[in-house]
């Protein structure tokens, strides 16, 4: 595997403004926000509200809350539209959740539901707003798992192994919120531990640690194959596992396959400055794997730590810089979520970005 060459410059983290130090990540990172969505800045960082939530997508709310949490400035969200958020929320119809008013023209899939449900989780979290008791009940076990307690996905992408980990991570994800909350009598801590061990038993393989949704060999290959003439199939696998994994992580529940995964997140660790072009969610897939996956024995045989360090560095310098214009909201809460798997791999008390202590968002959102 090639690796790249052309690093960031890293530079200064911090600045000094009219005689004071700042932090140059926020500072970037909220300016970032601004730019690319004006109106959900304003409702989310301004005196008041002053339009309707309804009028900025369900994904750019949810992309704000996680990153003013990840940036350690989620005390700067404004309270009420936090409270407005967990209201509209507990209406809305979601992915298993038929009954409901409408967030968006196509209701929001197991993977955006997840997140949606990841944010109000956040905003309860810092004590901006908790969700509320109605966000729990209308939730149909039948749309979202089957007889074998698997979760469901759409047949036809059934090897688009990347596609379908959306379903098969997200349905977990948001059994898991529901069962915390111990408003559902259905959906229970054990029956998340349920569909967990079923999914690890029908769609994962033992071997490699991956998903195995399909039931043709051949024709997995063949997609590959097709698959690889935009993007790398292999890196895409181990990038849609990691959906599911991240509820074995947060319920402490061990991986299948974890010695084949963790060589696998460091042969794609090799690719230097990020996993693709720019950081975002899959440079977290992979730092996140690493950790998780890796025994102490085999995180101290291979240079990872290291690696995290020029990981955080190269991630800080990228968002310091000049973004580039395509680089989107949505890609934000993924790369600063790897500086902070970055620093929980190096040990550090705090963020040397950010000045606070390293977050792992999976255990406190499930999800990402």
């Amino acid at each position: 595997m090639e690796t790249v060459k052309e690093m960031p410059e890293r530079i200064s983290t911090t600045m000094d403004v009219d005689g004071e130090s700042e932090r140059v990540l926020v500072t970037r990172s909220m300016d970032l926000i601004r730019r690319t969505s004006p109106i959900g800045y304003d409702l989310w960082f301004g005196m008041a509200p002053t339009t309707t939530l309804l009028s900025v997508s369900p994904q750019d709310h949810a992309d704000i809350v996680y990153s003013a949490y990840l940036l350690g400035v989620a005390d700067k969200l404004n309270a009420t539209t936090a409270a407005l958020y967990q209201d509209v929320l507990a209406a809305a119809r979601l992915y298993g959740r038929p009954d409901g008013k409408p967030l968006m023209e196509k209701g929001p899939n197991a993977h955006l539901t997840a997140y949606l449900l990841g944010a109000a989780r956040l905003l309860q979290h810092v004590g901006k707003a908790a969700m509320k008791p109605a966000l729990f009940k209308g939730w149909q076990l039948d749309l979202m798992i089957d007889a074998r307690r698997v979760p469901l996905w759409p047949k036809a992408w059934t090897h688009h192994s990347w596609r379908v980990s959306h379903w098969i991570g997200g349905t977990p994800s948001i059994l898991l919120q529901i069962a915390q909350s111990g408003e559902n009598e259905e959906i229970t801590p054990q029956l998340v531990d349920e569909v967990l061990a079923s999914s690890a038993r029908h769609i994962i393989d033992h071997k490699t640690g991956l998903l195995r949704p399909y039931k043709s060999a051949l024709l997995q290959k063949l997609f590959k194959a097709a698959y690889r003439l935009r993007h790398d199939p292999d890196i895409g696998e181990l990038g849609g596992v990691v959906h599911i994994l991240w509820v074995f992580h947060a319920v402490n529940a061990p991986y299948v396959g974890n010695s084949a995964l963790f060589a696998n997140a460091w042969k794609h660790l090799q690719v230097e400055p990020f996993m693709e072009k720019l950081p975002y969610c899959l440079d977290f897939d992979i730092v996140q794997l690493a950790r998780t996956s890796g025994t102490a024995a085999a995180i101290e045989a291979v240079p990872l730590v290291a690696r995290a360090t020029r990981f955080r560095e190269d991630i800080a310098a990228f968002l310091i810089g000049d973004l580039p214009e395509g680089y989107t909201l949505h890609k934000l809460p993924g790369a600063l979520a790897t500086m902070h798997e970055c620093a929980l791999l190096e040990g550090l008390p705090a963020l040397t970005e950010l000045g606070i202590a390293p977050i792992d968002i999976i255990k406190d959102a499930y999800w990402l």
